[in-house]
């Protein structure tokens, strides 16, 4: 029987084993739904650019890939090779990673605040609130989770280590390839490095800065940063583009705020944050709490990357700026409202419970699986162009738009999800064109030989 240490006050152990239930639970709907769930939007883009090569001059391309050679280049060659299009394996690659990153958090939080209530419940809460329950409900956000992975990673080695006392190579050697892997990863851990000077600046004499070991180390990974943030500079299209402006930040925030508290209109959620935020900072002053103020900057830093985005706002993308703060808030709260935490605990509980409920009931890809299950029913192979329409319209798309794909042969175009797919064979010989008729939830409702 499983049994925790016994040097766990009795509150830690119900503690661990009341987030042990709910982890549970949240980890039944998640095994569910990646059982349920299929190949959707970019991974039909992903798998069809890198099933057959890594693409390796992405490295010093990062513009290529928004320099994540090791999430997308490298991840979708092996599992695409090694699983082809058993999405459930994706699914659970995933899961994996993101149960290691929970683990990872509790370490992290632990090392930083030195209580274990305080981390075994940050680690919980990064694990069932719902932009992590959203990275989990899509393939192509394992880029997003191996990305939180090296931050925590990151962060973790570098507060443990020595790396930053003496001239330890091999310390700063793991330190260094940790901070490079991750920039290649995501730009996550680009963001984690202000926190990693502040955790220095905090706890260490200041003239260890200039020591020609840290030096040389911190300028390596400084040029790797300014490399891919300078990359990525120039990828500000109209899905990417950016606004550096009070505007824009603020616009941004109260976005995300309604996402993540859903109720009322307006400024309320933004004020339900407000109230929590003060209230740490509060305890940060009062105290000269060092730790809650390396936890606020280390949510402020993670938070920038997203903050200025315009329209490519996600609710994802906020899984780790919440997960500090969250740390922050139950850090503030421990020794003065225990019976607050208990409260938040439950009501976190249950929204995120409804969320995740909502999204095993509707699926990313379920509906593509099923017109490809449908389609490939039919004999195509005499046809060289098979075109999609919308059912009720007389217009027939023929022009590739956004995602391409690969599945059987075809190449998949995907033009409007609310309507239609697009097909373009890549059989070549006749002429001949089948004009498939589909209604808006994927159903083959008539074909057309002309």
């Amino acid at each position: 029987m499983f049994r925790l240490k016994r040097d766990l006050s009795t509150q830690e152990k119900y503690c661990f084993y009341g987030a042990g239930v709910v982890g549970l639970f949240f980890l039944w709907i998640y095994i569910q739904y990646s059982l349920k769930a299929w190949f959707y939007f970019d991974d039909f883009y992903f798998i069809d650019t890198y099933r057959n090569s890594l693409c390796v001059e992405d490295l010093i391309r990062p513009d290529n890939n928004m320099g994540r050679f090791f999430t997308r280049n490298l991840y979708w060659y092996l599992t695409f090779n090694l699983f082809g299009t058993a999405s459930w394996a994706y699914f659970f690659i995933n899961l994996i990673i993101l149960i290691g990153n929970c683990i990872l958090a509790y370490f992290l939080i632990k090392q930083l605040t030195g209580d274990r209530i305080t981390a075994c419940l940050a680690a919980l809460l990064y694990f069932i609130t719902p932009p992590t329950i959203s990275l989990a409900s899509w393939i192509s956000n394992s880029q997003h989770i191996i990305g939180n992975t090296f931050v925590f990673l990151f962060l973790l080695y570098a507060i443990k280590s020595d790396f930053f006392i003496a001239a330890n190579v091999k310390a700063k050697a793991v330190v260094l390839l940790l901070f490079v892997l991750g920039a290649y990863s995501a730009s996550y851990i680009i963001f984690a490095l202000p926190v990693l000077f502040c955790y220095l600046f905090i706890n260490y004499d200041k003239k260890l800065f200039y020591k020609l070991h840290n030096l040389l180390l911190f300028g390596i990974m400084l040029f790797v940063a300014c490399y891919i943030l300078i990359t990525l500079a120039k990828l500000q299209t109209s899905v990417y583009s950016t606004s550096f402006s009070l505007h824009a930040f603020l616009n941004t925030s109260q976005y995300y705020l309604k996402l993540l508290i859903p109720l009322g209109s307006g400024l309320l959620p933004s004020l339900l944050f407000v109230l929590p935020f003060c209230w740490v900072c509060f305890q940060m002053l009062k105290n000269r709490d060092q730790v809650l103020l390396l936890l606020l900057i280390a949510c402020f830093c993670q938070y920038l990357p997203v903050a200025f985005l315009i329209f490519r706002q996600s609710l994802f993308l906020t899984s780790l700026p919440l997960f500090f703060f969250m740390s922050a808030l139950l850090f503030s709260l421990r020794k003065v409202q225990p019976v607050i935490i208990i409260l938040l605990i439950l009501l976190i509980t249950v929204r995120s419970g409804a969320f995740a409920l909502s999204i095993l009931d509707n699926p990313l890809g379920e509906k593509n699986r099923q017109f490809m299950a449908e389609f490939n029913k039919i004999n195509t192979g005499e046809y060289k162009t098979i075109l999609f329409r919308p059912i009720n319209q007389n217009i027939v798309f023929n022009t590739p738009r956004f995602w391409n794909a690969m599945y059987f042969g075809m190449g998949l175009k995907l033009s409007n999800p609310d309507l239609f797919y697009e097909l373009e064979s890549k059989h070549t010989g006749s002429q001949q064109v089948m004009i498939v008729t589909v209604d808006q939830n994927f159903k083959i409702q008539g074909i057309e030989r002309k």
